[in-house]
């Protein structure tokens, strides 16, 4: 766009129209905002001298069409983008502007091409109605789903894809979420809630909903949102019921997702014990039951209990156990059939089935009478459970046989299949791959990200390093430069056979190494760069893709060593970093050097069931944490997160989560107290403590105590500990006390170093004095 484009939209308003705007509106103008963030009032414009011509040609380069917002006279307006891609005229396109339509404050551009005022156009328009293109609020319900209301309902397309979320359009501490998080839209469109894949919600953190990301269901832009959000998850799950899904599969549902289902038993009325046979799974906020297996009973009704059911912030169900009632249906008596197969390229075909199935391997189906290999696959549709798709390794071409043996499959009530074949013709394949988008976006690491999308499945054909002309655009100046990068950098994407990723850091450019940070390119994409399923090679393209080198993020986030606890084995959880060093204290080290006072910081760990007393940073970036006394209850299985430390540059680490096996630490007591035997002639006394629990007599100390009579420590005299029944230690003195010894006070004290312990290594915590009386 030049100067004579800006002219003739210009020429094309009402500019003799000074009518009043039904409400508060910006000065008029062209705001080009993207990295530019310059705005030029129509009355500079139709000014502007050779230098503020040459400035404007370059920002409006710069902004591109869709960042460029344009106000006439009358304060309406519309995008740049919005007005070329209109065939009703400038008059029909024009509306009235929203504060979201700007992006901030603008700095004014002189006719001399200088910089002049600042200028904020928001400021002059009327805040949006409560309920209008707007997020109402958003909260954290537990600590794997967050809900965002808007004040309208909203696009679904724009917010969720085959069932996940579009994580493009939402960010969490300035990065675009990651992975395959589930997402449902309510009914009327209004309430999105988030189901995290990994990490949770707890913590604090600044959740975002991107500018022009999410439309409402009219079309328009919902307004970009920035909110603080800090929550700890502390209520408990608790459980909804039971729900069939078919004959031999039951869902037990909770209030929200569940970590750790804990022990399940499962039982008849006549207590038989089917709990090796009843095969669970967690599935989001339910624990899924397969009762397929053979030596379950149709019709009976089966006890089910779990103990020690978690949600993810190792909250324990309550109330714990829990115990529900469940069946194994009988057969329907329908068959499942193949309903359809569909040819979808060289390499890939779609079996539709009248039902859900279960079983089927894809070396159970063969083509022209001979059953496809390990090198194919066979996956399930992710939305349509009765559609499968089969990937083939070679390609075909022409009338091929599918078929699949009869009792190949069930369905699932466990009803089997009949024998099944169908010709279908694999289409000759003869055009070429091309390239349909490419973006830029970052990572769950914070690095810029190149997105190609071609027109069709592909795979990367070249092998040796790929060199592409490119235009490179840096700090105004223009020159040629060659992008070369490894083939194997390019990445496919997840469930996208069209798709392939490549890190910016992984181009090379041939004038500065590195690609030029704020620099545009303008690639050609060179020829049989990819390979489609029928072996067509794209083809050249020129001026193919443009993207411009933003900067990474600081990825040098602590970690935990995994390999830190290798020496351990079970039941202590090998490769997870803890390393267990004893019932009150573990250790773990950090894969780089941290900050001390986030690293000592206590509320920075969490051991679920037990308190972290004290954390201590010793050399080698390790970490010991000593949990209290008595704290931890019961031996098995507990959560530790590991959130909050920075590394010694000041990057916070993500959070950390763990299962690890810890013994009780809660330590024996002293309960009961008695003088069991007395004896002139051998001068022995001997004294039965009775503990808390089992204990025995250390083999290091084999004393423990000290005799005190009338508060006078007595000395020359020896005393031994032995154990006696579980729960008892037996303190013999070779000096037989006599009545007024007692009469006196006789009292036994604990040595600093008695070692009587329970069976788990827990030295007794014997406090105070030990009074003994007849």
């Amino acid at each position: 766009m030049n100067k004579k484009v800006a002219l003739s939209l210009l020429s094309a308003t009402v500019i003799s129209s000074m009518a009043a705007s039904a409400f508060a509106a910006p000065n008029s103008g062209i705001y080009m905002g993207g990295d530019v963030d310059r705005y030029y009032s129509l009355t500079d414009l139709m000014n502007l001298n050779a230098q503020g011509l040459a400035k404007f040609n370059t920002d409006l380069g710069k902004a591109g069409s869709k960042n460029i917002v344009f106000v006439d006279y009358d304060k309406k307006g519309a995008f740049l983008e919005e007005i070329f891609n209109s065939t009703d005229g400038l008059e029909k396109v024009k509306r009235d502007l929203k504060q979201s339509d700007f992006e901030g404050v603008y700095t004014q551009v002189k006719p001399d091409g200088t910089d002049g005022a600042t200028y904020d156009p928001r400021k002059d328009i009327d805040p949006e109605p409560a309920g209008e293109l707007k997020v109402e609020s958003v909260s954290a319900i537990n600590a794997k789903q967050l809900v965002v209301k808007f004040g309208t309902a909203v696009d679904k397309d724009t917010v969720i894809s085959s069932g996940n979320l579009v994580n493009t359009a939402f960010q969490k501490n300035g990065a675009d979420l990651t992975g395959t998080n589930p997402a449902v839209l309510s009914e009327d469109g209004k309430t999105l809630t988030i189901t995290l894949d990994s990490g949770t919600w707890e913590g604090t953190y600044l959740f975002s909903v991107k500018k022009d990301s999410v439309k409402s269901t009219a079309g328009e832009f919902i307004a970009a949102y920035d909110e603080k959000v800090t929550y700890e998850d502390t209520v408990a799950p608790t459980l909804v019921g039971t729900e069939t899904v078919n004959a031999s599969k039951v869902k037990v549902n909770f209030s929200e997702p569940i970590d750790d289902y804990g022990t399940l038993t499962a039982k008849l009325a006549d207590g038989t014990d089917l709990s090796g046979v009843v095969s669970p799974t967690i599935d989001g906020n339910s624990v899924v039951l397969d009762l397929s297996d053979a030596g379950i009973p149709s019709g009976k009704e089966i006890t089910v209990s779990f103990v020690g059911v978690v949600d993810f912030s190792g909250n324990l169900v309550d109330p714990n156990p829990v115990t529900v009632k469940v069946q194994k249906g009988a057969l329907d008596g329908v068959a499942p059939t193949v309903s359809s197969v569909t040819v979808i390229n060289a390499k890939k075909f779609e079996l539709k089935f009248s039902e859900e199935i279960e079983g089927l391997l894809v070396t159970e189906i063969s083509l022209d009478g001979v059953p496809l290999t390990s090198a194919d696959t066979l996956t399930q549709d992710k939305t349509d459970k009765t559609k499968y798709v089969v990937t083939l390794d070679s390609a075909k071409q022409g009338l091929v046989t599918v078929s699949i043996a009869g009792g190949a499959f069930t369905d699932l009530s466990g009803e089997s299949n009949a024998a099944f074949s169908k010709i279908v013709n694999f289409p000759t394949d003869s055009v070429a791959p091309t390239l349909s988008t490419a973006t830029v976006s970052k990572n769950k690491d914070g690095k810029e990200v190149l997105t190609l999308t071609f027109s069709e499945d592909v795979t990367v054909k070249a092998t040796t390093t790929v060199t592409a002309t490119a235009k490179k655009v840096s700090n105004y100046v223009t020159s040629t430069v060659n992008v070369t990068f490894d083939p194997s950098d390019l990445t496919p994407v997840t469930g996208k056979a069209n798709q392939f990723t490549i890190e910016l850091n992984q181009l090379s450019d041939s004038v500065t190494t590195t690609l030029t940070e704020g620099a545009t390119y303008t690639v050609d994409l060179p020829a049989a760069l990819v390979t489609d399923t029928a072996g067509n090679d794209n083809v050249a393209a020129a001026k193919a893709f443009t993207f411009t080198r933003g900067t990474d993020a600081d990825t040098a986030k602590p970690g935990i060593d995994t390999t830190y606890d290798s020496g351990e084995s079970t039941p202590q959880v090998v490769g997870n970093g803890i390393k267990v060093t004893g019932n009150n204290t573990i250790e773990l080290r950090f894969d780089r050097a941290v900050d001390g006072a986030s690293a000592t910081n206590k509320a920075n760990y969490v051991v679920t069931g037990a308190t972290v007393e004290d954390v201590a940073l010793l050399a080698g970036n390790v970490v010991e944490l000593t949990l209290a006394a008595d704290s931890n209850t019961y031996t098995g299985l507990r959560t530790i997160k590991v959130s909050g430390v920075k590394s010694a540059d000041g990057v916070v680490m993500d959070e950390y989560t763990t299962k690890e096996y810890l013994v009780e630490n809660v330590r024996p007591t002293v309960t009961g107290v008695a003088v069991t035997s007395i004896d002139a002639l051998t001068s022995e006394t001997i004294i039965t403590l009775t503990f808390s629990e089992a204990v025995t007599a250390g083999s290091s100390n084999t004393e423990d105590f000290d005799l005190y009579i009338k508060g006078s420590k007595v000395t020359g005299v020896t005393i031994a500990t032995s154990t006696g029944a579980d729960n008892e230690i037996l303190v013999s003195i070779d000096q037989a006390l006599t009545e007024q010894d007692f009469i006196n006070g006789v009292t036994l004290k604990a040595q600093a170093d008695a070692d009587i312990a329970d069976t788990k290594g827990n030295v007794a915590n014997i406090t105070g004095d030990i009074q003994v009386s007849l």
